[in-house]
């Protein structure tokens, strides 16, 4: 199991979350809910590092953290 630490951030939130990256886009969502408290379906997630996006996971339901550009540190937005 490899594991990820990402900045969630949100309107409401920043935090630091440690993530499986065998996730898929969907259970990362479903985890993500409680966390900034926005619904699973009206969240719209990207990768960023720094100010940089480097990938939409966006259309992707089903892809896991582990095939997107994902390193230690990046933020999700």
């Amino acid at each position: 199991m490899a594991v990820v630490t990402l900045w969630v951030e949100s309107l409401e939130t920043h935090s630091e979350r440690r993530f499986d990256t065998a996730l898929t886009v969907d259970a990362l969502k479903a985890k993500l809910e409680p966390i900034t408290g926005i619904p699973q379906g009206a969240q719209s997630l990207a990768l960023y590092q720094g100010q940089h996006c480097l990938a939409s996971l966006e259309g992707h339901p089903h892809a896991t953290l582990d095939s997107f550009p994902i390193a230690d540190y990046c933020t999700l937005k």
